[in-house]
């Protein structure tokens, strides 16, 4: 919990998605937590930008913060929004497909 408390603002109020920058072209992530039992992460994905097919052994919950994706779980394909959010379940493969310049919190759960 210590790392996740050293990287936000302190004693007043922000907004999550200003805690990462789009770059043109790519996908930035930054690690805001990461333990033994779970990880938090925040993306930003310039449009058309990808995060390829994978799996975790721990389940995932997304926020969708800004912009709109398409998320892939399995075989099935879940559009996701700005204030909308998605749990992913441990095990099953998932990719990420940017529609628009897309923000996201992602908690990993080991």
């Amino acid at each position: 919990m210590k790392q996740l408390l050293e990287q936000l603002p302190q004693s007043r109020a922000f907004t999550l998605a200003s805690l990462v920058d789009f770059q043109p072209g790519q996908t930035v992530s930054k690690t805001l937590m990461h333990t033994e039992t779970g990880l938090l992460l925040l993306y930003a994905l310039a449009p058309g930008q990808t995060i390829a097919p994978h799996h975790s052994d721990g389940a995932g919950y997304v926020a969708c913060l800004e912009g709109e994706g398409l998320f892939q779980i399995d075989e099935q394909t879940i559009p996701l929004q700005a204030g909308q959010s998605l749990v992913m379940p441990a095990g099953h493969v998932h990719a990420v497909n940017a529609q628009t310049a897309l923000k996201m919190l992602l908690v990993l759960a080991f």
